[in-house]
């Protein structure tokens, strides 16, 4: 690791604050426009916290009504006997939605921060295990990674799993460091951090640990004449990641169940390496418009896969020549690489995963300052800094792009002005009847009218306005009919909506015209 790299300096702090500016602007601007609609996880996150701010309690829909958890739970089940899942996304959401009501901007605001953060700690983490100017690339990287600026648009616990994924493994850096002041409380942390990344998300329950194992056994000869700061906190993260792989095991999430591929070693190892081609990686990226590269642009780009690339044949050609520098860094940032799609393998649904595979993002944007250093060390600075601006330059244009393309882009995906739809309709006083096909149809009617939580807790759905139903009222019953346009049996996240032919919902009464557009 680099001693003189690792000054800190006036002049070396400039371009790192412009990359975070602009880093924040990818991830906060129209926030709420982008991407155009809220999802259903995002409607239940959102009034979940709300719920939480307000009561400090959730209410479980199920077949005898609602049933109110104890206070502040731990893990939130969306309905009885359905997925339970972490509650860090809601209570980290709660104050936003609490202090400014709901919104797609407050309920994403969690999301966006953590992405920004996560830039951060890829900047100090790269600084400390490699150079200043590897921490530059790699803060560039992150900062337009497509996906990561994606997976900070929108509500969902994975862009916790990666920010504090990426907090974890900079403290151990730090902690193996040999003037590193309070060794044994930083590792406490960074297993406390690795511990909340595995808690975060169920595919991080494996992933995070297989991370963990990695740096242990790469930076064994750091960390061995200080195993007594180093035990306490593997025993620490030991305890937390096997209660989490036990309670998901068991049980934590019925989702493991309906996605699981089971003892399938081929089928295993080909979706494994789906997360590694050309076309996932560059070019196509995850299909669903939730998890892709904002469409056609892949999972990490263009500039970001070709950094990636090139840091993978530095490291071959310094393992084959016993080149001393940089490594044991290099096998650890390829191993983390390499753990992050294990638990995205193991599924039979929607392969190759992107967010499932989260925690490669910041292994990439590290992988690229590892290149950029090795260039700057192979080639000098001013040519290190020449690849990494072309390269800056290909991502943030690419993604610019897709984003502002994304303003305006209706899609089933988002479900597309179901919000606003209740939202306008209710204000205008319209009878509003909701079809309970759409799944999280009811978070959908208590995040549009902003439901009061106690009085939700109190009467149910005698507390909305909006009227949910089975099926679809008759022709001669007035009002506002939203259903999901044919076939009304399709429960898929890919079900459309439309309106009035145009965008994702059927405004309407009766059967829908069969000149409107198909569902995708």
């Amino acid at each position: 690791m680099s001693t003189e790299a690792n000054r800190w300096g006036r002049g070396e702090l400039i371009v790192p604050a412009l990359l975070l500016v602009a880093a924040a602007i990818m991830r906060f601007a129209w926030l709420g426009e982008i991407p155009n609609g809220l999802f259903r996880d995002e409607w239940e996150k959102g009034y979940t916290a709300y719920e939480l701010w307000h009561t400090g309690r959730h209410a479980v829909p199920g077949a005898q009504g609602l049933a109110i958890s104890r206070f502040l739970p731990v893990f939130i089940e969306v309905y009885e006997g359905h997925d339970r899942t972490s509650a860090i996304y809601q209570y980290a959401t709660a104050p936003v939605v609490g202090l400014f009501g709901l919104s797609a901007f407050t309920t994403r605001f969690a999301a966006a921060l953590s992405g920004w953060l996560t830039c951060v700690f890829v900047w100090l983490l790269a600084r400390r295990a490699m150079s200043w100017q590897a921490g530059l690339a790699a803060l560039a990287s992150a900062s337009f990674h497509i996906t990561g600026v994606l997976f900070s648009r929108w509500a969902q616990q994975g862009s916790m799993a990666i920010l504090f994924a990426t907090l974890g493994v900079w403290l151990l850096f730090e902690a193996i460091r040999e003037q590193c002041a309070n060794r044994r409380a930083v590792a406490m942390l960074a297993a406390l951090a690795l511990g909340t990344a595995a808690y975060s998300y169920d595919p991080a329950r494996l992933v995070v640990p297989l991370i963990a194992v990695a740096f242990a056994v790469v930076f064994a000869r750091e960390i061995k004449p200080h195993r007594g700061a180093f035990i306490p906190a593997a025993l620490l993260f030991v305890v937390i990641a096997s209660a989490l792989i036990v309670y998901t095991a068991t049980t934590g999430s019925a989702r493991l169940s309906r996605v699981s591929v089971g003892f399938q070693p081929l089928q295993i190892a080909k979706n494994y390496f789906t997360h590694f081609s050309p076309d996932f990686f560059a070019h196509s990226g995850d299909r669903n418009l939730r998890h892709g590269g904002l469409g056609r642009f892949g999972f990490a780009g263009w500039g970001t896969s070709l950094m990636v690339l090139a840091s993978v044949i530095v490291l071959l050609r310094r393992l084959m020549a016993r080149q001393p520098g940089g490594r044991r860094v290099g096998l650890f940032l390829l191993a983390w690489l390499a753990a992050a799609p294990a638990a995205a393998a193991l599924t039979n649904e929607g392969v190759p995963h992107a967010l499932r595979a989260c925690l490669m993002i910041p292994a990439t944007a590290l992988l690229v300052g590892y290149a950029a250093d090795a260039f700057g060390a192979l080639r000098g600075m001013r040519f290190s800094a020449a690849v990494v601006i072309v390269i800056t330059a290909i991502d943030a244009t690419t993604c610019g792009l897709a984003l502002m393309q994304r303003k305006e882009q209706c899609s089933a995906e988002w479900s597309t002005g179901l919000i606003e739809e209740i939202r306008e309709d209710v204000r205008q006083g319209k009878k509003v009847f909701l079809s309970a096909q759409i799944p999280y149809a009811n978070y959908a009617a208590l995040f549009a009218e902003q439901t009061d939580p106690r009085k939700y807790h109190e009467e149910n759905s005698g507390a909305l306005k909006t009227k949910l139903v089975l099926e679809v009222p008759s022709l001669a019953e007035e009002g506002v009919q939203i259903v999901p346009a044919p076939p009304f049996d399709s429960l898929s996240s890919h079900m459309a909506m439309e309106r009035n032919g145009k965008q994702v919902l059927l405004r309407r009464p009766g059967r829908p015209d069969e000149s409107l557009p198909s569902p995708r």
